[in-house]
């Protein structure tokens, strides 16, 4: 049975929101990737702004993951 110190450790694990990304934003972010799947961390950033998302949901969620 788990004890005091694991129900603790437990409790500050808490996952973020899955995140999810809208149609056209998918759209947007496909396309990008076709002309260029390892954009600079620049182009990514300005991506993201321009999407209105997190850059580290941009980086990660979609192009590293993309490319696997």
């Amino acid at each position: 049975s788990p004890t005091t110190l694991d129900k603790i450790a437990a409790q500050g694990r808490k996952r973020k929101k899955r995140t999810s990304i809208e149609v056209g934003v998918k759209g947007a972010l496909e396309s990008h990737f076709l002309k260029c799947p390892k954009p600079s961390a620049h182009e990514i950033t300005g991506l993201a702004d321009s999407l209105q998302l997190e850059k580290e949901v941009v980086r990660v969620v979609w192009f590293c993951n993309r490319r696997q």
